[in-house]
């Protein structure tokens, strides 16, 4: 008898303890839940806190770009003028010279220059050389084989490469 007693004693000890231990298990993995939730809704605001800077930097760089425009016109001659867009351009081509596909330069106004790689747009093959078109066709670029500039044509001259 004494045997058993003991025996139900532990029984009931180690039946507590299991239930205890089911308790807090349970617990934690809702606290998982809840942290995992409130990491979903951080990144979530994130995102929109970021599209909302996005945007205002995109309308500043707009106004900025409209700005540049102004001050430029104003600060070189033609002559000048075809030469800062002539060095510009080498300059970015040096950037990306570990680039294996040449460059696109758009423009957007006579004096802003805004660049991409070629695959973000469509391009021709025609005779070992790459033309690119643009939509409002105010620069044009003619890469040959090795993504050396040969021309940049603007609306009213033309820059050729020595």
């Amino acid at each position: 008898m004494k045997q058993l007693q003991i025996f139900n004693k532990t029984n009931k000890k180690i039946k507590k303890n299991y239930l205890k231990m089911k308790k807090i298990l349970h617990f934690r993995h809702q606290m998982k839940i809840i942290l995992k939730m409130n990491r979903q809704q951080q990144i979530a605001n994130k995102m929109k806190q970021m599209d909302k800077i996005y945007s205002k930097k995109k309308h500043q760089i707009k106004l900025n770009k409209i700005n540049l425009t102004v001050k430029k016109i104003n600060k070189y001659s033609k002559h000048n003028m075809k030469k800062y867009y002539f060095n510009r351009m080498l300059k970015i081509i040096n950037l990306h010279k570990t680039l294996i596909k040449p460059l696109i330069v758009k423009m957007i106004n006579p004096t802003v220059i805004k660049y991409n790689q070629i695959n973000q747009a469509r391009y021709k093959y025609q005779n070992k050389q790459r033309t690119q078109s643009i939509k409002n066709k105010r620069l044009k670029i003619m890469f040959c084989n090795k993504n050396i500039l040969n021309i940049i044509s603007f609306k009213d001259h033309k820059v050729q490469r020595i």
